[in-house]
């Protein structure tokens, strides 16, 4: 577990990514899409930094039930919905700097992983070139 954030600039500065990158401010009770969906981010990475449902309610004025929600909710959504799977992947790049390569669906593996051995070949054929 990656240690908890001990400076309110760390947490506004998760809040910052979130508004960010869905333009949605998490400290607002609009219930409007990207608002929650900001609010699903910040709380599942808060809760990645060893932030329990209570202190997450306390920080974003809801109850710890809400953010329990949040957290399945969270977890259906990077299932389910590509668009929100890749902002959240962005999100968490930007505040925990880690590898996003096991929040994408198993499709888009084998997309990449083709891509990727397409290009392999290209600079494989490139070198055999040169090397001629």
């Amino acid at each position: 577990m990656i240690e908890a954030p001990h400076h309110p600039n760390q947490i506004k500065r998760l809040a910052d990514i979130c508004f960010a990158i869905f333009q949605g401010d998490v400290f607002t009770t609009c219930r409007e899409r990207k608002y929650v969906d900001a609010r699903i981010t910040f709380s599942k990475l808060l809760n990645e930094q060893g932030y329990g449902c209570s202190q997450i309610g306390l920080i974003l004025g809801r109850d710890h039930s809400t953010v329990l929600h949040y957290f399945r909710k969270g977890e259906e959504l990077i299932e389910t919905n590509r668009t929100f799977r890749k902002r959240y992947v962005k999100a968490r790049e930007e505040y925990i700097g880690e590898d996003p390569v096991f929040y994408y669906s198993a499709p888009e593996l084998r997309a990449k992983f083709l891509e990727m051995r397409e290009e392999c070949d290209e600079l494989m054929n490139k070198y055999q070139t040169l090397r001629e």
